[in-house]
């Protein structure tokens, strides 16, 4: 019984290795408020600053 627990465990965490990446494909984020408004605090997050471009023209009255 031992040794089914250990294999039926081994197996299970075998699996982990099979996931893939996500995600596959680049994350694009659209904020409806210009830099510096209230929802501008994701785009400031250190591990998306390289990839992160500040544009006008998506704020409208």
């Amino acid at each position: 019984m031992r040794h089914l627990s250990m294999l039926l465990l081994a197996a299970l965490m075998a699996t982990g290795a099979l996931a893939q990446n996500y995600p596959s494909r680049t994350i694009r984020m659209v904020i409806p408020y210009g830099p510096g408004g209230p929802t501008d605090w994701p785009r400031t997050v250190e591990s998306f600053q390289k990839h992160l471009k500040n544009g006008t023209g998506a704020v409208s009255a």
